[in-house]
């Protein structure tokens, strides 16, 4: 807990201190917001590679408190190194599209690539511990899914960065609850490392992100969370630690997960590129809801889902939350998202 507590604490002072440097460098470069008619209007263009400063807090924070507290490498140390290779790949990737935009192509190459990287250091989801009691055996199926899981997780993060503070908001959530999670369960310090690290990096950009913003995430920083959040929940997987239950991650990420779900099956029914931007995400949803289109009130009430389902996560550590426990929560998660999906007419065209 005390390497947590210090990864945290470097992370957040790096990513305070980084994000205004990386804002004045991207206005001067005019590195800014292309105009896009699915996103929201403004007066001005606000700068992009906000991504940059939560990468260097991220990895920052984990190299200072590597050096004043060896115990961050007591555990598996090379395995940091996979995390370092792979999301230096995908930040770099998120750099050259946000100054000069990829092709979704070239993106998805780029993204198995790092995905393979994270698989080759041992972030590999080859057991899953189910909340009924015992564990389900991938075998031969481990890699592909361990490769679909990372790929999906990344994107989806990127799909959810439509407003002002929403995808650095959301994932601070889910790795609080997944760092709630391991420490209740214990047996793995990787997970609590990387997750006070990625909290640390996003609470300190936050401040810059949240409406108005001043700067954004940009494809470097929403790729760059994903990544991360997808080598946490590949290690929480992992044969060779303490398991977590396979409803603990997904309902945790229930809301980027459901809105990449239902983008994915939208466009497929509309004979569409699944690539293919729209705008009748949830956030696009929820804003033509709420009254003056408040970007503040959609986002908080994302927060507050966000954290809703976390909680649901978190439930599932108990070792009570089995058999009939689990069955009911299952039902009563699915009507309520179900309905969820139906009144914001998900489906609608944008």
């Amino acid at each position: 807990m005390l390497t947590a507590t210090l990864v945290f604490s470097y992370s957040l002072v790096i990513s305070l201190f980084l994000t205004p440097i990386v804002r004045r460098w991207a206005v001067k470069r005019g590195i800014l917001e292309r105009p896009d008619p699915r996103k929201i209007q403004r007066k001005q263009r606000i700068p992009y590679l906000g991504g940059v400063a939560v990468f260097w807090a991220f990895f920052g924070g984990l190299a200072l408190a590597a050096v004043s507290n060896r115990a961050l490498w007591v555990v598996e140390n090379y395995r940091f190194l996979g995390v370092l290779f792979g999301g230096t790949i995908i930040a770099v990737l998120g750099v050259y599209d946000d100054w000069y935009e990829a092709k979704a192509k070239t993106k998805l190459i780029f993204q198995i690539l790092a995905a393979f990287i994270l698989v080759s250091f041992g972030f590999v989801i080859d057991k899953i511990s189910t909340p009924f009691g015992g564990a389900i055996y991938l075998g031969i199926f481990s890699l592909p899914l361990t490769i679909l899981w990372i790929v999906g997780l990344t994107n989806a993060i990127n799909l959810l960065d439509g407003l002002d503070g929403l995808a650095s908001g959301v994932v601070t959530i889910v790795c609080f609850v997944l760092f709630l999670t391991s420490a209740k369960m214990g047996g793995n310090p990787n997970i609590p490392i990387l997750t006070m690290a990625l909290i640390g990096a996003c609470l300190g950009f936050l401040p810059y992100n949240f409406y108005p913003a001043k700067i954004f995430l940009g494809d470097t920083g929403s790729l760059f969370l994903g990544f991360i959040l997808a080598a946490i929940t590949s290690e929480g997987w992992h044969k060779g630690t303490a398991t977590i239950s396979l409803m603990v991650p997904l309902a945790a990420m229930a809301l980027p997960l459901i809105d990449t779900s239902l983008a994915i099956i939208r466009r497929l029914l509309s004979h569409q590129k699944i690539f293919k931007p729209d705008k009748s995400h949830i956030h696009h949803r929820l804003m033509l809801l709420v009254p003056e289109k408040n970007q503040r009130s959609v986002v908080l009430r994302l927060y507050f889902l966000t954290a809703c389902y976390g909680m649901i996560a978190f439930s599932f550590t108990d070792p009570k939350m089995k058999g009939a426990f689990a069955v009911i929560t299952l039902i009563l998660i699915s009507w309520v998202t179900v309905n969820w999906i139906k009144n914001l007419r998900m489906f609608d065209g944008s």
